[in-house]
């Protein structure tokens, strides 16, 4: 006879025959689990000074969110109160981490995963000790060299783009040597050397060194350049609008492809104003989308440090909208009124003609 305990769990089922054979029967229950959503990394804040730099992220799905702030010298990075994570209602698990200079939000269940990540150093200028250098897509750039240095036979001045690649070279009483990759791209002028770049594109970004090469290297100019397309337009949407006798509520959505502000306002007479959180932002990666009221106007403007795009909606026209009481209305009733007296009067002369004879 055969021990059933020994081979079947305790919570297991199990059945004996007449022949000695025991039969263990265990159930497995399998689960239907959905792919997780796209998981968002927003840099909410950023704030720096001459030797740190702090910024606060939220991690977020439509169901959750975490917010985390990290901080940074100019050596490394930690994260105030450590890893985070939180379990969603639907089961799934949302983790915001930092893993050397990046900061990753991951999203994830048993059965699939998304992740968003931020570079800090895209973020905070000072780990990279460079200058950060916005230009406008499709213009031109001028670097200049920033400390001083003098040419000779056994010294030379190299302009290189990510470290390892030589954009030109001067020598002593020659002209600038521009290389082939870079020929008819670039241009050096001045007693300094400067460098322009021409037509930048989005390839273009990255960093840019001057550097005098002699018995050792000198770095005379260093910086970040970033390529910005033109902010894109910023669509305004009154999403609804509800009517009281003497107030008039609305729900105005200030979006881009990237992000959105959702915002209420109430309008009372002749005032509208927030009803509730003041003059909202939204920042992301260098750029920003915010949305204020000035009188009975509302703006949604969405700037990068290139451009910047503005739409507007005035808040009444709404109102009176919807409320069916507008001025064209008004008048349009008016003029028919009046136009009705005026044939009832006429009609009434001629009567009175007519008896009169």
């Amino acid at each position: 006879m055969i021990e059933i305990d020994r081979f079947c769990p305790q919570n297991a089922g199990s059945e004996s025959f007449s022949d000695g054979v025991s039969i263990c029967m265990v159930k497995t229950v399998v689960f239907s689990v959905d792919p997780v959503s796209p998981v968002d990394l927003t840099v909410n804040s950023v704030s720096s000074s001459s030797d740190s730099c702090n910024l606060t992220v939220t991690c977020s799905t439509k169901h959750a969110h975490i917010s985390s702030i990290f901080t940074c010298d100019t050596t490394t990075c930690y994260q105030e109160g450590g890893e985070q994570s939180e379990v969603t209602t639907s089961g799934a698990s949302l983790h915001v981490y930092l893993s050397n200079l990046s900061v990753i939000c991951d999203h994830s269940n048993q059965v699939s995963w998304t992740r968003d990540m931020k570079n800090i150093e895209h973020i905070c200028a000072l780990l990279a000790g460079l200058q950060h250098v916005f230009v406008l897509h499709g213009n031109d750039l001028h670097l200049d060299t920033e400390k001083p240095f003098k040419l000779d036979e056994q010294t030379d001045l190299f302009w290189r783009f990510n470290s390892n690649n030589n954009i030109a070279k001067c020598v002593f009483n020659n002209d600038p040597v521009v290389y082939y990759k870079y020929a008819g791209k670039v241009e050096l002028f001045g007693p300094n050397y400067s460098l322009k770049l021409k037509n930048v594109q989005h390839s273009d970004s990255g960093d840019y060194k001057a550097v005098v090469v002699s018995e050792q290297e000198q770095r005379v100019a260093e910086y970040k350049v970033i390529v910005q397309d033109p902010a894109t337009p910023a669509k305004l949407t009154v999403e609804s609008v509800s009517n009281s006798s003497d107030s008039c509520n609305l729900t105005v959505t200030c979006s881009t492809v990237d992000f959105n502000i959702s915002s209420s306002f109430r309008c009372d007479g002749k005032i509208c104003s927030h009803a509730e959180e003041k003059d909202l932002k939204a920042t992301k990666e260098f750029s920003s989308l915010s949305v204020y009221l000035q009188q009975d106007t509302i703006y949604c403007n969405h700037s990068n440090q290139v451009s910047w795009n503005q739409t507007m909606k005035v808040l009444k026209s709404y109102c009176e909208t919807e409320t069916g009481i507008s001025i064209c209305v008004v008048k349009t009733f008016v003029f028919s009124v009046g136009l009705i007296i005026m044939v009832i009067a006429v009609i009434s002369v001629h009567i009175m003609e007519k008896i009169k004879k």
